[in-house]
């Protein structure tokens, strides 16, 4: 098959090649929506393969156990020519007529990646708020996010992004005449099922937990953007009105050493609990009688849906596409963020409110799965790729 040159369209009985380029295979929204998407795989009109510009990760093994090939550029730096030049050998064998890109260097190093190709397609989803793709707080950021801006004017290309939110975030800071497709997220519901191998005593007895307790599971990486600090601040509060509760923490992260510390400060003992990365969070989900989130800001919120599709009553934070798939006191709880609080309020009234916790759970379950299940997800990318190719 002849890959497509000077942009020309992809023949009508050849299949279309897409090359999914990111940082790495690591544990993160956008790697494990990759992991679903080709464990549930797609049209057979589709053949793909995936690089990742610096390393792999446990998703890896996912993607390749689906006979889909992932490369490894190892470049050390976001400016490492020997990195880049492997990435570019990757691209001109597979001769991609779409280059997906996911994540900031890799939508950087996209448009020069496609010319190496002989003009292939760029697709370039924004997989977070995009306020903080293009205006973080640290001055590195400021000059990286810089960068970003100007290299996506100068090289046009349509986005998509995981939630209408995000699309706004997009439009404020490249203008309104941007394309933008709105493309949410989603989780392969019949894959989380198939996960489930120990059931919720068997869980809680492997972790130590007391059957009767009332556990909360914040399934999320330990970076500021989490807000774990103003979870473990309500959850004090909590622990005050209500001993018997248990929270725990799965994921890792820079701010580790701060939260254990924050938690000592706040003589929170053995109540908190640091898992660590984690393989089996839906099994943890399936343990857990609430799941809870106090991000500061967030593009759309994987794992919650995850607890939904499981059958977990959730709190989160009412920021970015979290309201998207929240439906307050319907489908979950929406509560401030920044607010200790009432987030404290929120979860004191479902540690005591078993038939809301019924509700939320029953509504949420039904909800997702009507919704946000991948195969909807996929299919969408895929007409993405055809209008692109034609």
């Amino acid at each position: 098959m002849d890959g497509p040159t000077g942009g020309q369209a992809c023949g009508q009985q050849e299949r279309i090649r897409v090359l999914h380029l990111l940082h790495t295979l690591e544990r993160g929204g956008a790697e494990q929506l990759l992991a679903s998407w080709f464990t549930r795989g797609g049209s057979e009109q589709f053949t793909y393969e995936v690089c990742c510009l610096f390393r792999g990760g446990p998703h890896e093994a996912t993607i390749t156990a689906a006979d889909v090939p992932v490369h490894v550029a190892g470049m050390s730096n976001p400016v490492d020519p020997r990195g880049l030049s492997r990435a570019m050998q990757v691209v001109r064998r597979f001769r991609p007529h779409v280059i997906h890109t996911h994540l900031r260097c890799a939508d950087l190093w996209g448009p020069l990646l496609a010319r190496s190709a002989g003009g292939a397609r760029l697709l370039t989803t924004i997989h977070n708020s995009a306020d903080h793709y293009f205006e973080p707080g640290e001055a590195i950021g400021r000059a990286e996010a810089s960068i970003y801006t100007w290299a996506s004017k100068l090289s046009p290309r349509p986005y998509a992004a995981i939630s209408h939110a995000v699309a706004e975030d997009i439009a404020r800071h490249l203008g309104k005449r941007r394309s933008v497709t709105v493309v949410h997220n989603a989780i392969d519901c019949r894959g989380l099922e198939d996960a489930l191998i120990r059931d919720r005593r068997q869980m809680r007895t492997e972790l130590d937990i007391a059957q009767e307790a009332t556990v909360f599971l914040c399934a999320a990486r330990l970076e500021f953007q989490k807000g774990h600090a103003n979870l473990l601040r309500a959850f004090a509060e909590v622990q005050k009105s209500y001993p018997q509760a248990l929270l725990l923490l799965a994921g890792e992260g820079s701010q580790r050493e701060t939260l254990e510390a924050l938690r000592d400060e706040l003589k929170l003992g053995d109540t908190v609990r640091f898992l660590g990365e984690r393989s089996d969070v839906p099994e943890l989900l399936g343990a857990a009688d609430i799941a809870v989130s106090a991000s500061i800001y967030e593009g759309f919120g994987i794992s919650l849906i995850e607890a939904m599709a499981l059958g977990v009553p959730v709190i989160a934070t009412r920021v970015g596409g979290v309201p998207e798939f929240i439906r307050n006191r319907q489908t979950g709880i929406l509560t401030t963020p920044d607010n200790c609080a009432e987030l404290a309020q929120d979860m004191l009234q479902l540690c005591r409110d078993a038939a809301l916790r019924t509700t939320l759970a029953e509504n949420g379950r039904k909800y997702v799965r009507e919704h946000f299940d991948i195969a909807r997800m996929i299919d969408q990318y895929e007409e993405i790729y055809r209008q692109l190719v034609r």
